[in-house]
């Protein structure tokens, strides 16, 4: 076998050569795991030594996390959760000694197999996973290779298991060559070498038992971080004080184990330290080899660990106690195949337990009923997803019952925990540190921990990273402590099992992508679904409800809701209550915009739409505005018109509706009677003497067949007379699939693309600082509410329906419309509503304007990268 020599910290390792492997659509994947590392000791997080340069690099051009969390800080809990996409809770493995009992219906290991992929381990296993289970397996743990071959192997592991059990503070005898990340990388590309001419994808899980004590380590990387160049530590021992009782229980364990702990620590954090820049530089030699050989852009590459480690953290080395940050927050980053590019870490808290159905999608298989976890996929490659969902996370701990104290009557030895005679043999994972059952929930800065007892622990991370200063049940902090507490209660209703499934009768509904947002909630921080900040208005004219066709001209036609000219209500233009008509303006490229005038008069042109509805004093409307205006208790306007050129009737139409008006609220239909989009227009027959359609917000839909359709507010479809005269059927109602409950929607329209019809409407989505939902309250108006104008999208295959779940195509955008320019690219129009989520980003309000849009994944939103 050819080898190619790839130089790492100064010393020349062995790397077997990769032929290209046949590309496929489902990517290969390499699941790189650590055990027992901590997130934040990396630059990109911030800390001053170069311990995790590769990596660090690799995160800022791909996608990175810095909320990523283990479910339970064990390492076996952790890697059963991992497979299984389920929480111990569910897995039934909640210590490292009870693997035995893990319980799941489908793991990661079926699904890939079952989607053709060849699978590998090559590392440390310390889940339920057997060699059977893959199609190649090299063991290797804390004490060396699991099958020792060579003299060096068997060296290796003598030195490790009776000389270094606890921790070795010299430099390691163990050469570079044969330490275990150094051998596992080169197992890893041997395997994936012999894969050259196969067709299948494949898994690799190359698992590192590094950098767990012993916390060994050989030259150079024993020298490279000396203990007087590490930064200091936050906190000590001094802080237990302010901890709970199993970390001094944990302190107690290991000063009998390790009598210079003290002494010892500074050594043990640069060993530590060294083992992590060994581990980057052996992860570097595998994905840079992948990318020599063509294989990284048909590669998916997942950085993470089990968990993380106290690294002196309380004066504690190892785990054990509590959920601190130090234990439960996991390195996460996600490279290779698909992955967008982004510097910063993802604003996302996520899991373990994400890992299976974030591959599930990226393979394109279902996510299998009872994973717990999310998919990330969608967030990874730069599509749409609910912020709201991955606004939290929870981490477990306990394998249940009383908490053990040092008042039991059981000691250290008697447990196991503590190997008499030997420096730093003991188990900090044991009766005192796992006993009993606590929860922790992540949201934004603030970190919330409850135990069984009602205990609880609530810190703000930002202005106290090392948990010292206990908040829970402040009075200044209750109203983040609830909102913590009802987060972490509703995770716990979720993570209940749903296996087994109900055996007859009952119907099981689960997302897609395992989300658990409930059906209307608003996602109105997406900045993928945001007005791109580069859209400005057309022309500068007051205006609502925009609407642009193209005509058959070559012209493209706008209208909208405008207010009659100079009148204004407490300082701001408005057209509520009164207007004169409708305007119209044509552009030939959509970038200069003339001034067709008023088009149809309100005075000249109207006849049931003319006379005012006048309001007593008293009535709900009387006196809207304070201006002393002499119309003030009168309504008459005209609002949302739509100009449609009908290809069937080879004429003009507009729809429109009007107000509380004399002649009552209701949509109506012109029809032009020059053929011309200019008019003059009349009322078609259907409404010549009243609305056509009693409620506001009227449209009008032809069919690729010719058929045209009113669609009408409220969710309401008839078919027009062919000669477009009036309705040929009853109002029916749209078959949608409704939000629970279903709030006001208004400004509906319908058209065809990509063989399926598109139902657009406008939402009002009110959000608090406890979330966001569809349903408008009553009378909220605190600092906390913000309103997002949204312009929501459902499918269909029949125009009648049933049309799919809603998804928010603008946020800010609602009431516009959707048209192709003359090169086929789709636009919708806004009118920058000044009661949106963004209005504050505005330079001006009420005015036309029009979004460059794509059809992407069955879905449209705006384009961010095309500007006019």
């Amino acid at each position: 076998m050819k080898t190619v020599s790839l130089i790492m910290a100064g010393v020349a390792v062995q790397t077997p050569s990769i032929s290209l492997l046949a590309q496929t659509d489902r990517p290969n994947i390499v699941l790189i795991m650590t055990d027992q590392q901590r997130a934040d000791l990396c630059g990109r997080e911030g800390f001053p030594l170069d311990v995790t340069p590769y990596v660090d690099e690799l995160a800022k051009q791909n996608v990175w996390f810095n909320k990523a969390y283990t479910v339970m800080p064990a390492s076996s809990p952790a890697r059963c959760s991992m497979l299984t996409g389920r929480f111990p809770s569910a897995t039934h493995v909640r210590t490292n000694h009870n693997i035995q009992d893990v319980y799941f219906e489908t793991d990661l290991l079926a699904v890939l197999k079952n989607k053709g992929y060849k699978t590998a381990l090559v590392g440390k296993n310390h889940s339920y996973l057997k060699p059977k289970d893959m199609d190649y397996w090299s063991g290797y743990g804390h004490w060396g290779k699991d099958k020792k071959e060579t003299e060096a192997e068997q060296e290796t592991a003598r030195f490790l298991d009776q000389q270094a059990r606890g921790q070795w503070l010299e430099p390691s005898p163990i050469p570079l060559e044969e330490q275990n990340p150094v051998k596992i990388v080169t197992d890893a590309l041997t395997w994936v070498d012999k894969q050259a001419q196969e067709a299948n994808p494949f898994f690799v899980w190359v698992s590192f038992p590094e950098p767990h004590n012993p916390y060994q380590v050989c030259e150079p990387y024993y020298s490279m971080f000396p203990p007087e160049k590490l930064p200091e530590l936050k906190s000590s021992r001094k802080d237990l004080i302010k901890k709970s009782e199993k970390y001094r229980i944990l302190a107690e364990l290991e000063d009998k184990s390790c009598p210079d702990l003290e002494n010892d620590l500074p050594r043990i954090r640069s060993n530590y330290t060294g083992m992590l820049r060994l581990i980057d530089d052996q992860i570097k030699r595998l994905i840079e080899t992948f990318k020599e050989k063509g294989m990284y852009e048909n590669t998916l590459f997942v950085v993470l660990a089990d968990h993380g480690d106290y690294c002196g953290e309380y004066g504690l080395i190892r785990k054990g106690a509590g959920l601190s940050e130090s234990l439960t927050r996991i390195p996460m980053v996600w490279a290779g195949y698909k992955i967008l590019s982004r510097e910063h870490p993802m604003n996302a808290c996520v899991s373990i337990a994400d890992l299976f159905p974030t591959l599930c999608t990226a393979i394109g298989a279902d996510i299998p009923v009872g994973v717990q976890g999310r998919s990330l996929w969608p967030m990874l490659t730069g599509k749409s997803y609910p912020q709201k969902e991955f606004e939290s996370i929870v981490v477990q701990l306990g394998y249940g019952g009383e908490d053990v104290g040092l008042d039991s009557s059981i000691s250290f030895e008697q447990e196991g925990a503590l190997t008499t005679g030997k420096v730093a043999v003991f188990d900090c994972l044991n009766t005192w540190t796992q006993s009993g059952m606590s929860r922790m929930i992540r949201k934004g800065d603030w970190k919330l921990i409850m135990d069984s007892y009602g205990t609880g622990e609530l810190y703000n991370l930002k202005e106290d990273p090392s948990e010292l200063n206990n908040l829970f049940g402040e009075n200044r902090s209750v109203d983040i402590q609830t909102d913590l507490l009802v987060g972490l209660m509703a995770w716990e209703l979720r993570l209940q099992d749903p296996l087994p499934l109900p055996s007859n009768r009952y119907h099981f509904k689960k997302n897609l992508l395992n989300y658990h947002i409930k059906y209307g909630s608003a996602d109105t921080d997406n900045q993928e679904l945001r007005i791109p900040k580069f859209v400005q208005p057309a022309f500068d004219y007051w205006m609502r409800d925009t609407w642009v066709t193209l005509g058959p001209d070559g012209y493209y036609y706008m209208t909208g809701t405008t207010a009659a000219p100079n009148r204004q209500f407490q300082g701001m233009v408005h057209c509520w209550d009164w207007n004169d008509g409708l305007y119209l303006w044509r552009s030939a490229d959509l970038k200069t915009w003339k001034a067709k005038g008023l088009i149809w008069s309100m005075e000249k042109d109207a006849t049931w739409q003319k006379s005012p509805k006048v309001y007593k004093e008293g009535e709900k409307y009387a006196m809207r505005s304070i201006n002393g205006d002499l119309l003030d208790n009168c309504f008459r306007a005209v609002w949302a018109p739509e100009i449609h050129y009908i290809k069937s009737a080879k004429n003009w139409f507009i729809v429109a509706c009007m107000n509380q008006s004399v002649g009552g609220k209701g949509s109506f239909i012109l029809r032009s009677m020059t053929g011309k989009p200019e008019g003059p227009y009349e009322n078609i027959e259907g409404n010549k003497d009243r609305a056509i359609f009693p409620n506001i917000d009227g449209s009008l839909f032809e069919d690729t067949d010719g058929t045209v359709y009113f669609v009408g507010h409220n969710h309401y479809i008839a078919r027009m007379k062919p000669d477009m005269s009036g309705l040929a059927e009853e109002p029916r109602t749209l078959k949608e699939t409704n939000y629970n409950p279903e709030p006001y929607i208004e400004g509906a329209f319908i058209f065809k693309h990509a063989g399926k019809y598109h139902l657009v409407q406008a939402i009002w989505s009110h959000r608090t600082k406890k979330g966001d939902t569809y349903v408008e309250e009553e009378g909220v108006t605190s600092q906390d509410t913000r309103y997002s104008y949204d312009c929501i999208i459902a499918c269909a295959d029949n125009v009648y329906g049933p049309y799919t779940e809603r998804y928010n195509a603008i946020t800010g955008g609602g009431h516009n419309n959707f048209f192709q320019d003359k090169k086929g690219h789709w636009w919708a129009t806004l009118f920058f509503n000044p009661r949106g989520g963004q209005a504050a980003e505005y330079e001006v309000t009420c005015r036309p304007g029009l979004i460059p849009m794509i059809y992407e994944n069955g879905k449209f939103k705006p384009n961010h990268n095309k500007q006019k």
